[in-house]
């Protein structure tokens, strides 16, 4: 099956899939329940203030450096 990219983030802005996962973030955390649908939609608005929230609901850092890890 082909991938098809549904959310397209601004250039300036770095998002690594790795970190999140290797720290226990799975794809129904932030894109629901991906594993019951057929067709993939954009379902959520992701922002700074929405991922700010989740880091800090998870207990996770927000600073920049932590950004910068996995590059």
């Amino acid at each position: 099956m082909p991938w098809v990219r549904i959310y397209q983030l601004p250039p300036r802005i770095y998002f690594s899939h790795r970190v999140h996962t290797t720290a226990g973030t799975t794809c129904e955390t932030c894109h629901g329940p991906v594993r019951d649908r057929d067709v993939m939609s954009r379902e959520v608005s992701y922002d700074m203030k929405s991922c700010m929230a989740c880091h800090a609901a998870m207990k996770a850092r927000n600073d920049c450096a932590a950004c910068h890890e996995d590059r």
